[in-house]
């Protein structure tokens, strides 16, 4: 109860008292106020020397000794830290540790009547009664609804929600002691499990409570969902766990089940087979009524314009249809794979019959040559690049 005295001086008068009882100090202050109006004692510094730390200048040391060091002649050296036992500096200690009780004791002695004894008695009489509380006994819930609105202005659905966790609480620990009763909540099923604060746990329906209100905003259930600590719950209610565990193991065994049923994907069939049957139902009409005519110059046997024409088409249709289904049976296996230079030259090779070919263009004849039979065979307008690399 004095000004300007808070928490911080409090605990640093009670350290430097050193387990002394602060009641005690007190009555010890009411003694000293007597004598605060005396002038203090007042002790003149001297000069001390630089090497010893003693009264007395270094050079007089160094002449006539030291009375502290008992030398007759110099000094012995001491180091900064070292406490000079004369009058001076052992007055200087005494207020250096007595200064936090000088300066509250100073504010103490402006308050009339300080220390209050009435205020210390107020504190060491202890006038109120502890009551034993010999058993627990079950919340009850309206009586609690009634409190909460009369003392602490709470909704009845509120105060319903909040005593619930305590009421479902009470029943598990009386229910695993072994303790029955009908009053007690009974749990109608486990929802899911939960993890609370890092904790296995259960979310329970509850039969609802007698005198539980929901709030107007809620639909009206027969239940009650709370989150419980599973081996809390399963000590209380370990039927209920059984059946929980038994639903669930029922579930996995059917997902199980249905995996096996299932039909397995049909393998992919054998590229070179579907190549060889779509090349074996092709059918390439042949033109015998006309004759090639050889060219004196260069060797090489050339068809009129229209037949060259009419050919070129044919044979145009059949290497796109060879180069969609190849395309279309490889996508699966490599569909990033770029397509190879040579294999327009290969398919038409394989598709078309050596009559039609020139000699340039057959088996046994090099690759140099393929650009003057592709030109006879007027191919420079397909883009080979996009008919083997698009999808079908």
């Amino acid at each position: 109860g004095v000004p300007g005295v808070g928490k911080e001086q409090a605990l640093k008068l009670i350290g430097t008292l050193q387990g002394q009882n602060l009641l005690q100090r007190f009555e010890q202050w009411k003694e000293q106020f007597r004598y605060d109006n005396n002038p203090p004692l007042v002790v003149k510094r001297v000069i001390h020397c630089s090497e010893c730390h003693h009264p007395g200048s270094y050079k007089d040391h160094e002449h006539s000794g030291c009375k502290f060091c008992e030398s007759t002649r110099y000094c012995k050296p001491n180091d900064s830290k070292y406490c000079c036992p004369c009058e001076w500096h052992q007055l200087e200690r005494v207020k250096q540790a007595s200064a936090v009780e000088d300066n509250i004791r100073k504010k103490a002695n402006s308050c009339e009547g300080f220390p209050f004894s009435e205020v210390i008695q107020e504190f060491l009489v202890n006038k109120n009664k502890l009551i034993k509380i010999k058993e627990c006994q079950r919340p009850n819930l309206l009586s609690f609804q009634i409190f909460a609105s009369e003392k602490m202005e709470w909704p009845k659905h509120y105060a319903c929600k909040k005593l619930l966790t305590l009421l479902t609480h009470y029943d598990m620990i009386q229910r695993k002691s072994g303790y029955t009763d009908s009053k007690q909540l009974q749990a109608i099923r486990i929802v899911k499990t939960r993890v609370k604060n890092g904790i296995p746990c259960f979310e329970i329906e509850w039969q609802k409570p007698e005198h539980y209100v929901n709030a107007e905003d809620e639909p009206e259930e027969l239940f009650v969902v709370t989150v419980e600590e599973e081996s809390l719950f399963q000590a209380a209610y370990p039927d209920v766990v059984a059946l929980y565990q038994m639903e669930k193991s029922e579930v996995l065994k059917k997902k199980q089940k249905n995996k096996k049923d299932r039909p397995k994907e049909n393998k992919l069939p054998n590229v070179c087979d579907e190549v060889s049957d779509l090349l074996s139902q092709m059918n390439l009409k042949s033109r015998c009524g006309i004759l090639p005519v050889q060219d004196s110059t260069s060797g090489i046997k050339t068809l009129p314009k229209g037949e060259i024409h009419q050919r070129s088409t044919e044979s145009k249709g059949v290497v796109l249809a060879a180069a969609s289904s190849l395309t279309a049976v490889q996508r699966p296996t490599s569909a990033a794979a770029p397509p190879q230079p040579a294999l327009p030259y290969l398919l038409l090779q394989n598709t078309l019959p050596d009559s039609i070919l020139p000699p340039q263009f057959t088996k046994n004849s090099g690759i140099s040559s393929s650009s003057s039979v592709t030109a006879g065979l007027q191919l420079d307008n397909i883009d080979w690049e996009e008919t083997f690399s698009a999808s079908p």
